[in-house]
């Protein structure tokens, strides 16, 4: 299906799960695919949410925090994190740590909270970044409560592009930035992604997804990804 036949929701979630299904393949083959980084990440945070942590395990955290952030683009061009140590992160570990209860992993945060975890992951790096005449991105915060609670996609160019396309093609009354209507229909789509997903999906690979960790909002998140990758080479 190209992406100038999308006329509906439904052919937007069918183009998604199309793109999708080739990263979830890949998964379950390559046991060393770049897309596991997210779920080391995600998983060793949820082994220590309920936990009083030491330095040793702040410092374990901080690594897989750190790898995962440079596998998934954000230690690269002019980001203020390639100048540091992956200690850096080690502020934002000991915030989320008191901020845990707030959030159930796996499931969409809402707007009042996202802003409250905002706001502390900014401070924590504010610091940094200001050294390096740089500033905390929606980007950067979103990939990071992506990967620690999975409670909400990455806001990259591709998502931002599936956005435009939602947007342009279904007039949905949505823009490109983290706001409440953005998340309401992105938390729609991902209840809708997953399901299809799920339909589609042979028995290995809904194993796969759930023995480790792949909840509505990280399944929607790298379908996005995919798709949003396609059309940005067709704007080229």
């Amino acid at each position: 299906m190209d992406s100038k036949e999308i006329k509906n929701q439904d052919d937007l979630i069918e183009r998604l799960v199309t793109d999708g299904k080739d990263i979830v393949e890949d998964l379950v083959k390559n046991e060393m695919s770049r897309e596991k980084s997210w779920q080391h990440c995600y998983k060793i945070f949820k082994n220590f949410k309920n936990k009083t942590m030491d330095e040793r395990e702040e410092d374990l955290l901080a690594l897989n925090l750190g790898f995962y952030l440079a596998s998934f683009g954000m230690y690269r061009g002019s980001s203020f994190l390639i100048n540091y140590d992956y200690k850096i992160h080690k502020n934002v570990i000991k915030k989320f740590n008191e901020e845990k209860d707030k959030i159930i992993c796996g499931d969409f945060t809402n707007y009042d909270t996202y802003n409250e975890l905002k706001e502390g992951i900014s401070n924590s790096y504010k610091l940094y970044a200001e050294q390096s005449k740089n500033f905390v991105t929606e980007t950067l915060v979103t990939k990071i409560l992506l990967g620690v609670f999975s409670c909400i996609p990455a806001f990259d160019r591709n998502l931002r592009r599936v956005l435009k396309e939602a947007k342009d093609k279904l007039g949905e009354d949505i823009n490109q930035s983290v706001n409440e209507k953005t998340i309401a229909f992105l938390q729609e789509l991902a209840t809708k992604v997953e399901n299809k997903m799920m339909e589609e999906l042979n028995q290995k690979q809904k194993e796969y997804l759930q023995n480790n960790g792949y909840n509505k909002v990280r399944i929607l998140d790298l379908c996005v990804w995919a798709y949003g990758a396609e059309l940005l080479k067709k704007d080229k």
